[in-house]
């Protein structure tokens, strides 16, 4: 057994000891283990411009105005059921988007199929299903739409496919490629993914539809880990969103309430800071390997959703808040302006995940999955 002399100890026993001379016991051990907390302080962007702030009107822990009760409602559509048809029923969704038709599509990550609908509810076909294969899925997470619907993406574990609407209105495979991101979006024939890798500046990669990288660009999370960076930059509470419509990408770094808007050569066009909204921080632990998450505490936030209109027009953004240990959830709900970056807080909006003109679109799990649309007469 190899043994150690005290000698061997003296130095660093020589520092506590200095240390200790201002501190106590207790604050020269925690002085010595001392881990980094992330989001640090300097991967805050300032953003000072008011106009660029949005905030709720009272306090985080308010409901404040309740988005569907304020809704001019025309009638409501529910999508799913307990026992019915297999078309009827729903699995584990992962994703839901509109086209600008009012198409509704629902990515089944139960299933391993992409279902779409009409606003009425009425089922329209589905692509897809569970493999390995050429139009097949593995794990699917998300959806893009572009073309107004035409074509369409979707990002599974490890790869990347391409589907075109046929004249029948069925969606055939056209091309797939390898992706390790699992998120990511489309528009004017270029898919935007949101992964990190070494070297390589910016958090969103730019590719063409056959998957071949053609520029790197967006906001990165600062640490001296990579593997912190890597992490922060794409992990939870990371998103990433298209307006084909104004040509801009939206991006939100896990952690971190800003959404930054940039063009499609990756100019940064315009940043929005949604004030009083803060996530549960993560520890860095084992020299910068492994991130722990501290306890959540009330008023933290811990989910977010970021999504476009079916037209393109404006960035959907809501955030759930912790408002008693778990026991009761607050969903604030924003609207940003993707072509000037100008937004406005809208209301209390639990569970909300698609929006078109005239419709938006609730998912809840309990009795079973299912989605409800609220059909309206403008805001």
């Amino acid at each position: 057994m190899r043994t150690h002399s005290i000698a061997q100890f003296v130095p660093f026993l020589l520092v506590l000891l200095n240390v200790g001379a201002f501190l106590s016991v207790s604050e020269v051990l925690a002085y010595s283990i001392q881990k980094r907390v992330h989001p640090t302080s300097d991967n805050f962007p300032t953003i000072t411009d008011p106009d660029f702030i949005l905030k709720p009107p009272g306090d985080i822990l308010d409901r404040g105005t309740d988005f569907y009760s304020s809704l001019a409602l025309t009638d409501t559509v529910m999508i799913g059921v307990a026992e019915g048809e297999r078309y009827e029923m729903l699995g584990r969704v992962e994703d839901i988007e509109v086209d600008g038709d009012g198409r509704i599509f629902i990515v089944d990550r139960e299933l391993g199929e992409v279902l779409f609908y009409s606003s009425d509810g009425s089922y329209l076909g589905f692509f897809g299903g569970q493999g390995e294969g050429p139009g097949e899925f593995n794990q699917p997470r998300e959806l893009a739409l572009f073309e107004s619907g035409r074509k369409a993406v979707v990002f599974s574990k490890g790869r990347v496919q391409v589907f075109e609407r046929q004249e029948n209105g069925q969606f055939l495979y056209r091309n797939g490629f390898t992706s390790i991101g699992t998120q990511g979006c489309v528009m004017n024939d270029h898919i935007y993914v949101l992964r990190h890798y070494l070297g390589r500046l910016g958090n969103i990669q730019k590719l063409t539809m056959e998957g071949e990288r053609v520029a790197s660009f967006g906001y990165t999370y600062k640490s001296k880990s990579q593997f912190v960076t890597r992490s922060l930059s794409t992990g939870k509470g990371s998103r990433i969103a298209c307006s084909e419509r104004h040509g801009v990408v939206g991006m939100i770094v896990g952690g971190i309430p800003v959404l930054h808007g940039y063009s499609e050569g990756g100019e940064l066009l315009w940043r929005v800071k949604f004030e009083d909204i803060k996530f549960t921080p993560v520890e860095e632990k084992d020299g910068g390997n492994t991130l722990s998450h501290k306890r959540s505490s009330k008023g933290d936030a811990f989910g977010t959703a970021l999504f476009v209109d079916g037209d393109g027009e404006y960035f959907n953004l809501t955030y759930a808040v912790n408002a008693d240990l778990g026991k009761s959830t607050l969903s604030h709900y924003y609207r940003v302006n993707a072509q000037t970056g100008y937004g406005h807080y809208v209301g209390h909006a639990p569970a909300l995940r698609a929006r078109h003109r005239d419709y938006v679109i609730q998912y809840f799990n309990s009795p079973y999955p299912a989605l409800r649309i609220f059909h309206f007469d403008g805001e």
